[in-house]
C-alpha cells in the first residue's frame, strides 16, 4: 500500500506529514538532487547567453 501512496504523489509536501521512514528520505534527496541539477544547468544555460551577449556586443 505504502509504495501505491507514494506513486500517487506528485510533489513531496504531503510527505511531510509521514513520518521520516527510510523511503521518505530517499524520495527527498532525490527531490534535492533533481532541483540542483535544474538549477546548475540553468546558471549554464545563462552564462552562455551572457557570454554570447557579451561578444555581439563587442563585434
Amino acid at each position: 500500500m505504502n509504495t501505491f501512496i507514494f506513486a500517487a504523489i506528485p510533489g513531496y509536501e504531503i510527505l511531510e506529514k509521514i513520518p521520516d521512514c527510510p523511503r521518505t528520505r530517499v524520495y527527498r534527496n532525490q527531490q534535492k538532487q533533481t532541483k540542483l541539477q535544474l538549477l546548475s544547468k540553468l546558471c549554464y544555460k545563462l552564462d552562455q547567453i551572457s557570454l554570447f551577449l557579451e561578444h555581439n556586443r563587442q563585434a
